[in-house]
């Protein structure tokens, strides 16, 4: 009789093992390696190695495992919709329409354009800029600008070399960058003349995201890991060591 309560507690815990994906398997997160529609073209590769760490750090952080399995940029969101994976790393931004389906945790990575300065300008942020020119990619960002910060002007550019120049040169006072981009300018080619100045426009980036109250506990104990892994400048230094 003993032998068969012995069994029976022991089924009862591999079944319970099995059954919490959070448990010894740890949680399963979706990933599309080319990070569509994310426009981070010729850096996916630092991204991809850059997450695989802070995935590894976070769940250090936060007592749990997250498996990243690479899935095509048009599955991600149908295997989380149909419970195939826990969650996934999505560029997706929590307005409220994408909230009434899925849940988000705090920024992984963000991105979106960087204002990039000289070296010794005395600009620190998009607020103190002034009236300067200001050369940005597209007439988007042109937009953003004039909506959010009328007293710039902005300046489309068809070519980055030439752009960079003119700010080098002192013919314009900034220049925004995609995020994800700028450290090869500002830390690498351009290192003592260029710098970034503030944190990236707007709220995108990259974030994990699960079903609409399938997995709460993730949520919460990603955005626990994130904190910490930050908290501990563990954050920069994965930045600095991929490029970001």
């Amino acid at each position: 009789m003993r032998r068969v309560i012995s069994w029976l507690c022991i089924f009862l815990v591999l079944f319970t093992l099995g059954c919490e994906k959070g448990g010894e398997n740890g949680y399963t997160i979706a990933v599309d390696p080319s990070f569509f529609p994310l426009d981070i073209e010729g850096r996916e590769e630092n991204v991809y190695v850059f997450l695989n760490d802070l995935l590894h750090e976070v769940g250090e952080k936060s007592g749990m495992t997250l498996n990243k399995t690479n899935v095509a940029w048009d599955m991600v969101l149908s295997r989380v919709e149909e419970g195939k994976v826990d969650g996934a790393i999505s560029s997706i931004e929590p307005y409220a329409h994408n909230k009434a389906t899925y849940d988000f945790s705090e920024l992984l990575l963000q991105t979106g354009p960087v204002l990039v300065v000289r070296e010794r300008s005395n600009i620190t942020s998009f607020q103190n800029f002034g009236k300067g020119i200001l050369l940005v990619a597209n007439v988007d960002q042109e937009q953003v600008i004039l909506r959010e910060y009328p007293e710039i002007l902005p300046k489309t550019y068809d070519q980055l070399a030439p752009a960079l120049e003119k700010v080098l040169n002192g013919y314009a006072d900034g220049i925004l960058l995609d995020a994800v981009d700028a450290p090869a300018y500002t830390q690498v080619r351009f290192a003592g003349r260029l710098r970034s100045a503030g944190p990236p426009l707007g709220n995108g980036g990259l974030r994990i995201i699960t079903k609409k109250g399938a997995h709460p506990d993730l949520i919460q104990r990603v955005n626990t890991g994130i904190e910490a892994v930050k908290a501990s400048g563990m954050y920069k230094t994965l930045l600095k060591k991929w490029g970001i």
